[in-house]
């Protein structure tokens, strides 16, 4: 059995992280600041908005799609764990639309009038959570792994009985947000500015009414182009709000 000290640390892995916001706030916009080589599995054909972009790393980024009902996400998948392909970082935008499309595609074959039945959100939760848990693994080989999700509204019930309401990544089935979530070592609310209404920046921590968290470098919020890692150590920095 091999083993390591916790101070050797892995610092050839990648960093597997969660971004969620509403649609149009500028999850699939701010991937053209991600440093080195990006690949984008475009689930929902929302990456149009680039070819706009003004970051010159945009040109480092190619796009795949997901094909009919979702059905080439096996074969991506096969390729990049193959090693045949070379990215610094792979995107998942977005998780929940995957998560529709299948859905939607259990929901046809089924005998609901084309909605999906019970056992279908069970079925596609687990199925999510796996492919969630290959594309994670990834970090393993030094790629950086980003799930972009949208955002919906939930609650937290404490043993006291006290219920608070909480905004979470959108995705079918109960437990799916936090089986996705636990794979992730940074899970980001992508927010604007309230200070001029345009500055955009991740929020790390919260009061209790976000599900976020940046368990490797402890930071309550970061700069759009500071996702994956601060770009100078120690710089304390406000938050824009």
């Amino acid at each position: 059995m091999k083993t390591r000290k916790v101070e050797e640390g892995k610092t050839n892995e990648g960093i597997s992280v969660l971004v969620y916001a509403s649609p149009g706030i500028g999850k699939t916009y701010a991937l053209q600041y991600l440093p080195g080589k990006t690949l984008i599995i475009d689930a929902d054909n929302g990456t149009k908005c680039l070819s706009v972009a003004t970051n010159t790393n945009k040109d480092n980024i190619d796009i795949v799609g997901i094909g009919k009902d979702a059905c080439d996400i096996g074969s991506i998948l096969a390729e990049l764990e193959s090693g045949n392909v070379k990215y610094d970082n792979v995107v998942l935008d977005t998780l929940t639309e995957l998560d529709r499309a299948l859905l939607t595609y259990c929901g046809r074959l089924g005998k609901n009038g084309g909605a999906p039945e019970l056992v279908h959100y069970n079925r596609v939760a687990f199925r999510v959570a796996d492919f969630c848990r290959s594309l994670r693994n990834l970090t393993a080989n030094g790629i950086n792994v980003i799930f972009n999700t949208w955002e919906q509204e939930g609650e937290i019930i404490y043993p006291s009985g006290e219920k608070v309401s909480i905004l979470k990544p959108m995705l079918s089935g109960k437990a799916s947000p936090t089986t996705i979530c636990g794979l992730c070592d940074i899970i980001a609310r992508l927010e604007i500015s309230s200070k001029d209404d345009k500055t955009r920046f991740y929020r790390m921590s919260g009061n209790g009414g976000f599900f976020v968290r940046d368990r490797i470098y402890q930071r309550e919020w970061c700069p759009i182009d500071e996702l994956l890692g601060p770009k100078t150590e120690g710089e304390k920095k406000n938050e824009p709000k």
